[in-house]
């Protein structure tokens, strides 16, 4: 085994941050996706409050959901592997936009099927099913194409100052 390079069970323990990079860095980064989204939203001059305001706290709620398992999965892989400065940054700027992407168009997702779940069958018949999975991959598609762009006007620079900031925390 390479120095640096920790069996998996090892790697996965010695990656989990302590509880006050979850708590701050959790906060910090749902904060910096949530004043993405509502820049973004001033931006193209969205007229709704009350859905402004759930967009953004959407974006608010995936940012908090994603932080923490984005660096505990950067770190298990820097751990396990052994990365050098460049690799943890990768690693982080990698798990860390996927994480955060993912997790808040699930969340984008069971909001709209839970709209849309009205006009569903009966929970648990087999039309349901269908209903359930065509609805959620039809609003992870909408996410990806009209919410996407939210995350551009903050959320790229603080992709950029997070992940460099935790590849240099990682020394």
């Amino acid at each position: 085994m390479r120095p640096g390079r920790l069996p998996l069970p090892a790697a996965l323990r010695a990656a989990l941050p302590g509880w006050r990079l979850t708590l701050a860095g959790s906060l910090a980064w749902a904060a910096a996706m949530a004043l993405s989204a509502w820049i973004g939203l001033a931006m193209r001059q969205w007229a709704l409050p009350v859905h402004r305001e759930t967009v953004i706290a959407v974006f608010f709620c995936g940012g908090l959901a994603a932080f923490v398992p984005a660096l505990w999965l950067a770190g298990t892989l820097r751990h396990w592997f052994g990365f050098a400065a460049s690799q943890r940054f990768a690693s982080n700027f990698i798990a860390l936009s996927v994480l955060t992407i993912g997790l808040t168009a699930f969340i984008h997702s069971q909001i709209f099927r839970h709209y849309f779940s009205q006009w569903h069958e009966p929970p648990g018949s087999k039309i349901w099913i269908l209903q359930t999975v065509f609805t959620t991959a039809a609003a992870i598609y909408h996410f990806l194409v009209m919410g996407l762009t939210l995350f551009l006007p903050v959320g790229m620079p603080a992709l950029l100052a997070a992940s460099l900031w935790a590849a240099r925390r990682e020394r």
